[in-house]
């Protein structure tokens, strides 16, 4: 018992790095200040239906969908070297999220960042097979399928750094957290407060233009500083002139947004980076914005635009963005 209330060191585990000796307080408890109880069954049901069939519908991932499907929480120690994810392909271990791994870990020591929310966390197949992820002092996955939430739940039940809650992040803010530290620690215990990061990978692309600006704007409201998403600017398109944005067509198909243009039209990203998209025709990119304001960023015009966004219509033919 001595142990749970001193502090602790541990090695990270970096390919190619020195491992230095971190001391660590272990955290004692972790809670959100809220609870999203406005969900959309509409969305959930889209989403649940491509967790079951295996999100191609083929062979590729049907171990992984009847895990989700069964709960099978053994699932993921059998193969931990080439582990195929429930929430698709581009969630399995190896090439597909070496690079997401890569830039979120050094975003998270660069920035020094404390605490995250990571929407949707999916059946968090990747994310902690680097020291800077599995030792954030917070950890917060939504998402929006009550399976995964349970399924995450027991698998890190006994994680104190981490929590897992269901959220509809386009109906209820980003929640404000609270780490508690055990008495003995010498760091200040944290008070409620926003997270430091918030990451959404691949999930603006699958989700309606409407609901996906509103993510967007609870993002920004949230008072975390940092916003990393994957998106697909103008640059990685070739000579394409068309807003991608309205081309979405159904929720949980995917399309490649840019959040650079209307109606999202985000500040400048602080950095951009490739992370192993398998779109090879269309690669995606990671990029990293400051929501803080500055740099010359007009938040509160932007806020305000956005909340005067209206979206109509499914398609490239069909969809208008217009403002009241």
């Amino acid at each position: 018992m001595l142990s749970l209330l001193l502090p602790i060191t541990l090695q990270a585990i970096q390919p190619g790095k020195a491992a230095p000796n971190v001391a660590i307080p272990r955290v004692k408890s972790l809670a959100l200040a809220s609870r999203c109880t406005n969900m959309s069954e509409t969305s959930a049901k889209a989403f649940d239906l491509a967790y079951k069939r295996g999100w191609s519908g083929g062979q590729k991932n049907r171990d992984s969908a009847r895990a989700y499907s069964n709960q099978d929480v053994a699932y993921y120690y059998r193969n931990p070297t080439d582990r195929e994810s429930a929430s698709g392909a581009g969630s399995n271990l190896g090439p597909p999220t070496a690079g997401s791994l890569r830039i979120l870990s050094e975003t998270i020591e660069k920035h020094n960042v404390q605490t995250m929310v990571d929407v949707p966390c999916g059946d968090v197949n990747w994310q902690f097979g680097e020291w800077a992820m599995d030792s954030l002092r917070g950890y917060v996955g939504l998402d929006i399928l009550p399976r995964l939430i349970t399924l995450n739940r027991r698998r890190f039940a006994f994680h104190s750094n981490k929590i897992f809650s269901l959220w509809d992040i386009s109906k209820c803010p980003v929640p404000k957290l609270t780490v508690s530290l055990p008495p003995s620690s010498t760091a200040v215990e944290l008070t409620t407060q926003p997270p430091d990061l918030v990451h959404m990978r691949y999930v603006l692309q699958h989700m309606t233009l409407d609901r996906a600006l509103q993510a967007v704007v609870n993002v920004v409201e949230s008072g975390a500083r940092w916003f990393l998403s994957t998106t697909y600017p103008s640059s990685t398109r070739g000579n394409s002139t068309r807003n991608p944005n309205l081309m979405m067509k159904m929720e949980s198909s995917f399309y490649n947004n840019d959040l650079n243009l209307p109606p999202f039209s985000l500040p400048p990203p602080v950095t951009c980076s490739h992370h192993g998209s398998d779109n090879k025709e269309s690669p995606g990119l990671m990029c990293l914005y400051d929501l803080s304001g500055g740099s010359g960023w007009d938040k509160r015009g932007w806020l305000d635009l956005a909340k005067r966004t209206r979206i109509s219509g499914r398609g490239s033919r069909r969809t208008n963005i217009t403002y009241v």
